[in-house]
């Protein structure tokens, strides 16, 4: 059996959101038989072509114009927060601590949207931390300190004109799935926890 003819047979007994997920995450690495395959079971089952872009957007050559063109196209977009057209997007890092008598955390995500919006959130997520953070013993109000430092930096981030670092990392992550424009994958994703 030729490796073609694998791929193919594996690709089949797929359903469609895996076939879907393969395509829009793992294109760039798939080795050439693989990527064949993947794109003739797509075709088969008549699957959205905009996926195609999503494919076709991780195996290009992307050269740094290119990259900070696509970037900006994508801080025009809606905001997947509040929907408002108009506004430039942004990413930020942002974190949240909590703490119960002797157990604290500290987690951070990942947040995509207007100013307005990040800022929102920041805040929010600060006003957790102050009123949850700080009661762990000793690790509760190092945590909350840290978590506050974050946000407050993130908060300055959001606010400036230029893209985050966060930001073109991101767009640079997830270019299938940001070419493909799968809006129902686009609004899921503007809040992704990072460990």
């Amino acid at each position: 059996m030729s490796p073609t003819s694998q791929f193919q047979t594996r690709y089949g007994s797929l359903s469609n959101s895996e076939l879907e997920l393969i395509a829009l995450k793992q294109s760039a690495i798939l080795p050439p038989e693989a990527l064949r395959a993947l794109r003739k079971e797509l075709d088969r089952r008549g699957l959205s072509k905009t996926i195609r872009r999503g494919i076709e957007a991780q195996v290009r050559q992307w050269s740094k114009d290119d990259l900070a063109t696509f970037i900006e196209q994508y801080r025009h977009r809606p905001c997947p927060r509040c929907g408002v057209q108009g506004k430039t997007l942004n990413g930020v890092v942002a974190a949240v601590a909590r703490s119960f008598l002797v157990t604290s955390t500290v987690r951070t995500e990942f947040l995509v949207g207007c100013s307005r919006c990040i800022k929102t959130e920041l805040e929010r997520l600060s006003n957790q931390s102050l009123l949850f953070g700080w009661w762990g013993i000793p690790w509760g109000p190092v945590y909350t300190i840290r978590a506050l430092a974050i946000n407050s930096k993130a908060k300055a981030a959001a606010a400036g004109a230029e893209p985050t670092p966060e930001l073109c990392n991101y767009i640079a992550s997830n270019l299938g799935e940001i070419a493909a424009d799968t809006r129902s994958i686009h609004r899921s994703t503007h809040r992704i926890r990072l460990r």
